[in-house]
């Protein structure tokens, strides 16, 4: 589980490799297939969580993404080798973590 400091094809293959899943967030304006995540998610409302259909490719690896808006309004959009519900308990977590920090 990371943050977007984390994010890039490179990244993203090696921990394949290594058989390590992930849940990863990725920027808006990264791409998934042929849209940027804000195409496919911009309609998002806070304290709704929103799937696509497929998996798509994010950084040439093929990935389920979900996202979901923040309290403040920002897209959360998160690439994943987990289901939805799953993704969201284990960042719900790291985002916890990232609170304590700051």
């Amino acid at each position: 589980v990371a943050d977007r400091e984390f994010i890039g094809a490179e990244w993203f293959r090696f921990l394949r490799r290594h058989g390590i899943r992930r849940a990863i967030r990725i920027r808006q304006t990264d791409m998934l297939d042929d849209m940027n995540g804000k195409e496919w998610f911009g309609h998002v409302q806070h304290g709704h969580f929103h799937e696509i259909g497929e998996k798509v490719f994010v950084f040439g690896e093929l990935m389920r993404v979900v996202a979901t808006r923040s309290p403040v309004g920002d897209l959360v959009i998160i690439a994943t080798d987990f289901s939805a519900r799953k993704t969201w308990k284990l960042y719900k977590q790291r985002w916890s973590i990232e609170c304590t920090f700051s």
